[in-house]
């Protein structure tokens, strides 16, 4: 699998519509790499990971809903909006 860190929005849209990764898997990638950076960048003042994870668990509860390509999007737009 591609580091999900370096895809664009269009290719995560995609990727979370085909169930290639879950928002828990993408998620986790863009944890990881704030951890391993922000200590030498010192980019984020706080990093909210538990409420970004339960965020991201309850984005792929609404993509295990939905049956439509245009509930997908909409569902990945809402946790964009949210996120």
């Amino acid at each position: 699998m591609t580091d999900l860190t370096k895809l664009t929005l269009a290719a995560a849209r995609k990727g979370l519509a085909d169930k290639s990764f879950s928002s828990t898997e993408l998620t986790g990638a863009y944890l990881s790499a704030i951890e391993a950076a922000n200590p030498k960048l010192n980019a984020y003042v706080a990093v909210t990971a538990d409420q970004a994870r339960n965020m991201a668990a309850a984005a792929d509860a609404r993509l295990a809903l939905v049956s439509r390509p245009s509930d997908v999007v909409e569902a990945v737009n809402e946790l964009l909006r949210t996120g």
